[in-house]
């Protein structure tokens, strides 16, 4: 469990996130360094592989003891300044990377050139500095944007999102010896989301009993729980790949954002209202985004475990507590 419950040894987590036994011995023999690693996800997998016994490099701008879990060695740097990524790679010496770093995650509409400069020039920076270190594994994190029809009229963040799993790509293709997967990582929640996303949001605003202004929400959204999606990135890393290889982190299953938000809003019960369309759709709004989960379950045997409805549980006793 990630989140609470009873305290679990290595061996235990590693079946229960289904690495063998020679998976998780030559998991704790790499040297993983994780970008973005104060973020949401960041958090969360770089917490796993300290329960795994992994060494674990945390890279971030604010980066530090205080903003990273505990255990996990940090590393400031920016990767938009490719001088000090270099410097930081050529210190550390990792083997694996899981490359998270990311702007506009949460705010897709940022202005185009930091969109660009921290999506698409950063993943840039990493690679290679990557490449000059011989790091062995290389595991691009993208999102379900990147899988839209016209990505680039959606956002700022889609369109860079999508350079950058381009630009990923032709450098895994043409320049190096990494293996080199790409998770695509449809809308992840769960415990400790920060509000600005839409189920920590929806549940934030029940739990006060505030309206929650929204659109009509017809868009249909695969929802995938963050513990599933840290169990992906672990198989990504320990995986006997070859090549380059692309997969979708999804439930496969679609739910509209009206019907979630709904949901959150009947289990929380109390005097919270959910305001659906108070608010007009974005320009270019993408109407169905979800997953094929297929490939990644045939070839690495992943599969999502966690419905909607055990998710929200999950994610709506997190926060009840925190608040």
């Amino acid at each position: 469990m990630t989140h609470g419950g009873a305290v679990k040894d290595a061996e235990t987590i590693g079946r229960e996130m289904a690495l063998s036994t020679d998976a998780l011995a030559e998991l704790r023999s790499e040297t993983v360094l994780v970008t973005g690693a104060t973020g949401f996800i960041g958090r969360q997998i770089c917490r796993q592989l300290i329960q795994l016994d992994v060494p674990v490099y945390g890279l971030s701008r604010s980066a530090a003891s205080a903003t990273l879990e505990a255990g996990v060695r940090p590393v400031a740097a920016d990767v938009t300044v490719q001088a000090t990524v270099q410097a930081a790679f050529a210190e550390v010496r990792p083997t694996c990377v899981l490359h998270l770093a990311a702007a506009g995650v949460n705010h897709p509409f940022l202005p185009e050139a930091e969109a660009s400069q921290v999506n698409v020039n950063g993943t840039c920076h990493v690679l290679q500095a990557s490449q000059a270190v011989q790091v062995r594994r290389f595991v691009q994190v993208g999102t379900c944007y990147e899988t839209a029809g016209e990505p680039s009229q959606a956002s700022p963040y889609a369109a860079s999102k999508l350079e950058a799993w381009q630009m990923w790509r032709t450098f895994m293709s043409r320049h190096s010896p990494m293996n080199a997967t790409a998770l695509r990582l449809f809308h992840v929640y769960g415990p400790e989301q920060p509000k600005t996303g839409l189920i920590a949001a929806a549940i934030d605003a029940a739990l006060r009993g505030k309206r929650f202004e929204m659109t009509p929400g017809e868009q249909q959204r695969d929802f995938v729980f963050i513990d599933d999606v840290v169990e992906a990135l672990l198989l990504a890393l320990t995986a006997p790949l070859t090549g380059v290889k692309t997969y979708e982190i999804g439930t496969g299953v679609s739910c509209s954002v009206r019907a979630a938000v709904r949901r959150v809003f009947e289990k929380v019960g109390g005097a919270g209202e959910a305001a659906i369309g108070a608010c007009p759709y974005r320009s270019h709004e993408i109407m169905r985004l979800v997953a094929d989960p297929q490939p990644i379950a045939q070839d690495l045997g992943w599969q999502a475990h966690t419905s909607l409805e055990a998710g929200l549980t999950a994610t709506i006793d997190w926060q009840r507590r925190q608040a």
